[in-house]
C-alpha cells in the first residue's frame, strides 16, 4: 500500500504558501509577476536533487520534468502531473503565515490577525467531513494559496515516493509545474513537446476524491461607457450617468446567466460579471460616472485531452 509521509507534505505546503506568487491581470508580461518563479526555481531544484529527468525552467517561468519509467511492460502510456504555482489577485499572497490546527474538533475557527474573518461549520458544511483531521488556514491577513500550492505540493511529495521506492512500476511521468493560471494564461506559452505524455491530470480541484473529466470554456469581453456630465442646473436630457446604463446593460442579460454557478454542467459556457470598476467624480447634486463599467473575464482555454490546462 502506498503512504504518503503527511508530516513530509505538510511541511512542503506551508513552506512553499509562505512564497508570494499572485499573479497579474493587468501584465503584458509573461509570467504576468517574475516573483512566481521564486517558487518555480525551488521547485525545479528540488525535483533535480530527487534524481528527476529532463528537468527545465524555461524564460516563461514553466517547470518541465520526467520520472522515468521503470517497468518491463512495453508500450506504456505516459501520463502528466500538473499544477500551477500562481495564487490569485483577488487577495494579497505577501506575507502569508499558515497556521496548522491539528485534531479539528468541528467548532469555529477564527483567523488570529483578523478576528472577523471566521470558519464555521454553518457556512462551510465540508468542515464537518474534516472533524479528527488537521486544517491549514491563514491568518486572517491573506489567502491561503492552497490554490493551487496543494497540488503542487501533492505532486512534489508523490514524486518523492517514486523516486524512493523503485518497486512500484509504472512508465514515465511528466510533471509540469504552470504560471498564470489564475488571470486565464496558464497554457499560454506551454510547450506540449516537453510535455510529451498522452494523459494528463491537472490536480486543482476542490473536494478529495473528486475527479472532472471536462472543463469549461469561456468568452471575455471588456465594455467601456462614456457617460455625459453636465452641470445640474443644465443636465435635463444632457446627462448621461455611466454606471446606470451599466446597469441596464447587466439587467437586459438574461436572468439565468446571472447567477455564479460554479458546479454548472461542463457543457454550459460560463458567462459571468467577474468584477466591476468605475472610475467616479462627485457634483453637488449627486455622483457621476464618466468612465464606467470594466466586464472583466478570465478567458479560459478551451477543454482539451492530454495535458492542457483545465483553467
Amino acid at each position: 500500500m502506498i503512504q504518503i509521509n503527511k508530516e513530509a507534505l505538510v511541511e512542503r505546503f506551508m513552506r512553499y504558501v509562505q512564497i508570494d506568487t499572485q499573479s497579474d491581470p493587468e501584465s503584458n508580461s509573461f509570467p504576468t509577476t517574475e516573483k512566481q518563479k521564486d517558487l518555480s526555481k525551488i521547485l525545479a531544484a528540488e525535483l533535480q536533487t530527487m534524481g528527476l529527468l529532463n528537468v527545465e525552467l524555461d524564460e516563461f517561468g514553466y517547470v518541465y520534468a520526467t520520472i522515468a519509467g521503470n517497468s518491463e511492460k512495453l508500450n506504456i502510456p505516459s501520463v502528466c502531473f500538473c499544477s500551477h504555482v500562481d495564487t490569485a489577485p483577488d487577495c494579497s499572497g505577501k506575507n502569508v503565515k499558515p497556521i496548522l490546527h491539528k485534531n479539528y474538533d468541528g467548532t469555529d475557527i477564527t483567523l488570529p490577525d483578523d478576528a472577523s474573518q471566521i470558519l464555521s461549520v454553518v457556512k462551510s458544511p465540508y468542515l464537518k467531513t474534516q472533524i479528527g483531521g488537521d486544517i491549514i488556514t491563514a491568518s486572517g491577513n491573506t489567502l491561503l494559496g492552497g490554490d493551487d500550492k496543494a497540488g503542487v505540493s501533492i505532486i512534489m511529495q508523490a514524486a518523492q515516493y517514486l523516486m524512493d521506492n523503485s518497486t512500484i512500476k509504472h512508465g514515465d511521468i511528466k510533471i509540469v509545474f504552470t504560471p498564470d493560471e489564475e488571470v486565464g494564461k496558464g497554457v499560454a506559452k506551454i510547450d506540449m513537446q516537453k510535455v510529451d505524455a498522452q494523459f494528463g491530470y491537472t490536480l486543482d480541484g476542490g473536494e478529495a476524491g473528486s475527479l472532472e473529466d471536462e472543463s469549461f470554456s469561456a468568452d471575455g469581453a471588456t465594455i467601456t461607457i462614456n457617460g455625459v456630465i453636465a452641470h445640474p442646473g443644465y443636465a435635463k436630457n444632457k446627462l448621461k450617468n455611466a454606471i446606470k446604463i451599466a446597469g441596464e446593460i447587466l439587467d437586459a442579460l438574461p436572468k439565468r446567466l446571472h447567477k455564479r454557478r460554479f458546479a454548472q454542467p461542463p457543457q454550459q459556457a460560463k458567462k459571468n460579471c467577474r468584477s466591476c470598476g468605475c472610475k467616479i467624480w462627485g457634483c453637488n447634486n449627486g455622483v457621476y460616472a464618466n468612465r464606467a463599467v470594466q466586464k472583466y473575464e478570465r478567458n479560459f482555454k478551451p477543454a482539451s485531452r492530454g495535458c492542457g490546462k483545465c483553467r
